[in-house]
């Protein structure tokens, strides 16, 4: 059913707009079954989260910088590394947010895909038209 779910998120993150994504972010919850003080901290970074994302992705020109900073990838898949292990290690009965932003993650990965190409095409062009301009 995760992997039904996983790929129900990823497409509808890949098909939406920056500022409908910042808004799905703010709506995912995890329930955890034990309230230890290792819960409460990783509650609030859930809850920190959440809020930065809603933050950089709400609008689109902002969003559009934030996903192609290096940053903000690196940032994301260790965040979801860690939620991963700490999701492992407490028994949580919803797990919308890790799947979210593992979704979230494969549309970064394919917006920094993009980028690249992009500069690729740029650079081979430049070093076209300097050997042009050279015969």
């Amino acid at each position: 059913m995760s992997e039904d779910l996983g790929k129900k998120f990823e497409k509808q993150v890949e098909e939406s707009e920056w500022d409908s994504i910042a808004e799905m972010a703010k709506t995912f919850q995890i329930e955890f079954e034990e309230e230890t003080t290792e819960v409460k901290k990783l509650k609030k970074k859930i809850k920190m989260t959440k809020r930065l994302l809603y933050e950089h992705l709400k609008n689109p020109e902002d969003a559009e910088k934030t996903v192609k900073n290096p940053a903000f990838f690196t940032g994301l898949v260790k965040t979801v590394e860690e939620f991963e292990k700490h999701l492992d290690k407490h028994k949580t009965s919803r797990k919308e947010l890790l799947i979210f932003l593992k979704a979230l993650l494969a549309r970064v990965r394919k917006e920094k895909l993009k980028v690249h190409k992009t500069m690729q095409i740029k650079k081979d062009f430049q070093r076209m038209k300097k050997a042009g301009d050279k015969v």
